[in-house]
This record gives structure tokens, sequence and C-alpha cells, in this order.
């Protein structure tokens, strides 16, 4: 027999489903041994586990075989597949306190070899969750516009849930930034938070001061913004439920806004995050129904998707900077008319935004923020790289050059936070060249704890099994544990809880973070499940036509990603959004299943 010719018979042999469906298996087990086999079993236990896993998936594997026509093929979902598997893997070795510095040639062949042997399953899980999702309604004309009444029903019942939370935590959060406050109260204004925000918090907090009652200033901030959220939100549901014709998915979505905790612990807190999240998804919806086709009443939208996007930048500083992007991406796709759109809506939004922005600078004399802001990841490089080598007491001359942007003194390295570096920086605007100049030669002369520092600060972004998200604010307070319930000391702010019973409980779960006990609830909270489920989106999007409204989403990602640490509020317009997204995923992978059908 000919040499092609037992190629030709290896391959036949190979995809035979005798033979591929224990090879899978057991590939499969050997890179999931780490995460599903638990470690107390004894050697007799471990066996009889093996084999129930084994039998599992082997059902699994059994099971997509016969299914394999209708599955989707997409060498993107693979792709997706192997980097969500890399995360996966990734995510063990550094829960265990390794780093890419530290685990070798070897061990790093082991991660990409276990990273292979996940991909099919994750590869094939994913296929079949979408051929899941594929089982809905087509997507048809609707018969009729969103009514009040389809808008008002889960606006009341929203709003009774979160009222209930809201006497748990009398009068309100009073968290985070709030000294915000002070800018007002002394008329020295800064631009290191958004002027907007600033005055809102600001003259609500003096309105309470002057009718000698803290506590009415905060509860009037956090019933304007639960008003102002739970309006929002509504109109998702009643978009959901009329307009998309998916009535399970809008009931879904109304308990999950609802009834999940962040939102009403986020809706009473004096947070900018919280505003600007709501706009995002208002800002998404108005773009969804601009961009329907079969929408004839959408000649205003335009108008009011220009006022929200200048609002969405005037709540947060770095949203002008995924406007921006988004606007040069548009720059090159001039040749079809969704785009042009798309770019002419963006200029206008960002001139709105600048008008407005200079003139409030100028009306209030602010100061402008600190260049630091954006400069979370090198800072990181610097903290890491300068405590290894002080560790080792190696090159002196890289640690003098660190110690002239930072007092070390003071400031020190720790992985997923960068403030504890930051706070104690002198980088301004004179230097920051010179400083970004030494994070390039940091980078070039140690490129793996560079990575490193990347890794571990942004961890709760990419890694489903992080927990370090939750532990943040951790020692600042004893209410700071995955939701910051705090309330700033010294501005006469006092909690008053009319239900303490419901408050306890929330301390217990979520200061606590006894919430990770909790099965659904633990995964709902963790930032990983909405980048994925975002990245997933840009896979699988089939309608090009949605790309531009996706676009700014992951720009506003990689802003993320270059923050002071990763936490609810920062991650928070991707929560708010998961419904949307999660049925214009359906639509993405009903029109690519459709096609695949074609004859």
């Amino acid at each position: 027999m000919k040499i092609p010719e037992l190629r030709n018979a290896f391959v036949h042999l190979l995809q035979t489903k005798t033979i591929r469906i224990p090879m899978l298996t057991l590939g499969t087990l050997l890179g999931l041994q780490y995460f599903l086999l638990p470690e107390h079993l004894n050697y007799a236990h471990h066996g009889v586990f093996v084999l129930l896993l084994a039998f599992c998936l082997g059902g699994f594997f059994s099971h997509t075989e016969r299914n394999r026509d209708s599955l989707l093929p997409n060498a993107k979902i693979v792709l997706f597949s192997f980097l969500l598997a890399l995360s996966l893997t990734l995510g063990i070795y550094m829960d265990r306190g390794r780093s890419l510095e530290t685990l070798g040639i070897f061990q790093m062949g082991l991660l990409g070899l276990r990273t292979l042997l996940i991909t099919p399953f994750v590869e094939r899980l994913l296929t079949w969750l979408s051929q899941i999702l594929e089982n809905r309604r087509d997507d048809v004309s609707p018969e009729r516009s969103i009514r009040f009444f389809d808008w008002c029903i889960p606006f009341l019942i929203i709003l009774l849930m979160w009222g209930i939370v809201h006497l748990a935590y009398w009068p309100g959060l009073f968290n985070y930034d709030a000294w915000q406050v002070d800018e007002v109260l002394h008329h020295a204004y800064s631009k290191h938070h958004p002027l907007l925000h600033t005055l809102f918090l600001g003259y609500c907090y003096r309105f309470g001061l002057e009718a000698g009652n803290p506590n009415l200033g905060i509860a009037l901030y956090c019933l304007i913004q639960s008003i102002l959220m739970a309006a929002i939100l509504a109109l998702a549901v009643a978009y959901l439920r009329v307009i998309r014709n998916h009535r399970m998915l809008s009931f879904l979505a109304l308990l999950y806004f609802a009834l999940f905790p962040a939102h009403p612990l986020m809706a009473i807190s004096t947070t900018k995050d919280v505003l600007f999240s709501g706009f995002i998804l208002l800002a998404l919806l108005l773009a969804l129904l601009f961009a329907n086709k079969k929408n004839k009443t959408a000649g205003h939208l335009p108008v009011l998707l220009i006022l929200v996007l200048s609002l969405i930048q005037l709540f947060r500083n770095n949203a002008q900077y995924a406007i921006l992007l988004t606007a040069v991406c548009c720059l090159f796709q001039l040749r079809r008319s969704k785009w042009r759109k798309a770019l002419l809506i963006l200029l206008l939004s960002f001139g709105l935004f600048k008008g407005t922005d200079a003139l409030l600078s100028h009306t209030l004399s602010a100061a402008p923020g600190e260049i630091a802001e954006a400069l979370s990841i090198p800072i990181q490089m610097c903290g890491r790289i300068y405590t290894k080598l002080e560790k080792e007491d190696e090159d002196p001359e890289i640690r003098e050059e660190i110690a002239r942007y930072f007092d070390m003194t003071q400031a020190y390295y720790r992985p997923e936070r960068s403030d504890l570096m930051k706070f104690y920086a002198t980088i301004s605007r004179d230097n920051v060249g010179d400083f970004l100049k030494l994070s390039l030669k940091l980078l070039v002369c140690y490129p793996l704890e560079s990575a490193d520092a990347a890794l571990y600060l942004t961890e709760g972004l990419w890694n489903l099994q992080d927990v370090s998200y939750a532990d943040v604010y951790r020692g600042i307070s004893d209410r700071a544990g995955v939701m910051f319930t705090d309330i700033k000391p010294d501005y006469g702010i006092q909690l008053q809880s009319q239900i303490p019973s419901l408050e306890r409980l929330y301390e217990h779960l979520f200061s606590e973070n006894a919430y990770m006990k909790v099965p659904i609830l633990a995964q709902l909270f963790s930032p990983a499940l909405y980048t994925w489920l975002f990245l997933l989106l840009l896979v699988l999007g089939k309608d090009e036509r949605k790309l531009p409204l996706l676009l700014p989403f992951a720009f506003l990602l990689l802003t993320i990603a270059a923050g002071p640490c990763i936490i609810v509020r920062y991650i928070y317009p991707f929560m708010l959004c998961a419904p949307v997204f999660l049925d214009m995923l359906c639509a993405g992978i009903q029109g690519s299943l459709r096609d695949h059908r074609k004859p």
C-alpha cells in the first residue's frame, strides 16, 4: 500500500465515530483534570469520578456528533474556543500563584497542551448552546410600537423591588468618589471626575445640607437616579417584548433587572458609573431602533441618539476615546450608507460634548484631570518590576529610574489594583513622555514581568474563575466586598436602615462575599462573564449593519482593561446591556445557521 493511501486510510479512521469520540473524550478529560477532579478525593474515589466524567463526556460528544450537520460551522468560533480555553487554563496557573515569569518552558508547554485538549470541548459546547439559542421566533416586523403600558408595568416592578433595597440602606450609599461634593461646596472644580455628575451630586447634597438634613440630599439623588435607571431598563424589557417578539428573554430580563442585587445597590450608589451605564444601554436601544429598516417612526431617533451619546461622554471621561476610535473606523467604510450615518452621528455627538464640556470648564474654572488615570498598566509594570528587583537586589539603575516617578517609601505594588502605586506617582503632562519611554524600556528588558503585570491587573476581565475583583477594596472598610456599601464619614450622612434584616443579609452576601457560595448568583457577578458574552457576540454577529453599534463597546472594553482595577461598577455597562446582547446573539446565530442550511 502506498504512502498516500496509508495517510488517507489513517485520516478516514480518525474521522469514524468509534475512534473520534473516545479520542475527544480522553483529550478533554486530560485537559479538564484540574478543573473537574476534586483534590480531596482518594484514588478509589478518583477512579469512580473519572469513569463517571468520561461517561458524561462521551454521551455529550455522541449527542453533538449525531447533530453535527445542524451545528454552526464557523472557523471564528474555533478561535474563540481556543482563546476561552487558554483563559481558563492560564487562570488556573495564576490562581495558584504562578506567573509567566516563573512558569518555565516545560510548564508553558503543558499550558499550551492543556489548552489544545480543552478547545474541542469548548467548541462543541458553544455550538451546542448556539443551536439552543437558535430555537426562537424569527425576527418579524413589529405589529405595533412600544405603548405606555408596555413600558410602565416593568418600570413599576423594577422601581418597587429597588425601593425595598433602598429602604434597607436608607438614605443611600454615599460611597466611592463621593468627595466630589467638596468641589461644589468650595467652588474648586476639577475635571478628574465628570463635571456634570459633580454638579448633580453636589447640588443634591447641598440641598440637604441647607435643609439641615444631609440624608435628605442623598435620598433625593438616589431617588432621581433610581427613577432614571428604572425607566431605561423598563424600555429595554419593552423593546425585547414588543419589537423583538422575545417573550421569554424579556421576562428573564425583567427578573434580572429587578432582582439581581447588583442593580438596586448600584442604583442607590453615588457614583458616575451608574447613569453612564444607563445612558449606554439607552444609546444601544435607540441605535438598534434606528438601524431597523422596518421601523417607520425612526425620524426623531438620530437627534435623541446624538444627545444621549453626548451625555455618555459627559458622564465618563474615557467614553470620548471609544467614540473617536469608532469614528476613525467609520472613515474606512464610507462607501456604506450605515457607516456614513454612524460617522455623522458620532461626530455630531462628539462636537456637542466638546462644546458643552468647554462651556462647563470655562464657567466653573475647572482644573484639568490627572494624566496618571490613563496609565494604570505602565504604572503596574513599574511596581512589579521594582518590587522584583528590590527583592533580588538587582539592576539599581532601573530602580532609580522608576523611583523618579514614584515615592517608593509609601507606594507598593498590589497585583489587582494600581491605586496604591498611582496615588504616590509624580507623573504629569510635562514628564509623561519620559515616563512612557521608561515603560517601553521596561517592556523590552522585562517582557514576561510586564505581561504578568497586565494580566494580573486585568484578570477579573478575562478569567471566569477569578475572584480578585471582589476583594479590590478589601482593607478599606468592613463594607467592602464585591459591592462597596460603605458611607463616607465626615459628611453628616448616617445610615438609617428601615429593613435591618435585609441589610444584614446583603452585608453577609456582598461585603463578606458569601454570595460566592450561591450558584448562578456567583457567576452573574463575574465581570469576565460579560466580557466573553460580548466577544461571542462579535464572533457570531451575523448582521454587519450592527457592527458600528458594537465597535464603541469594543473600545470601551479596552479602556476598562487600561483602568486602575476590575470591579463591578466599571463593567456595569456590559452587565446592563447583557439581555440585549443575548438577543443580538440569537439573531446572529439564527442568520448564520439559516445560511448554512441553504442547499
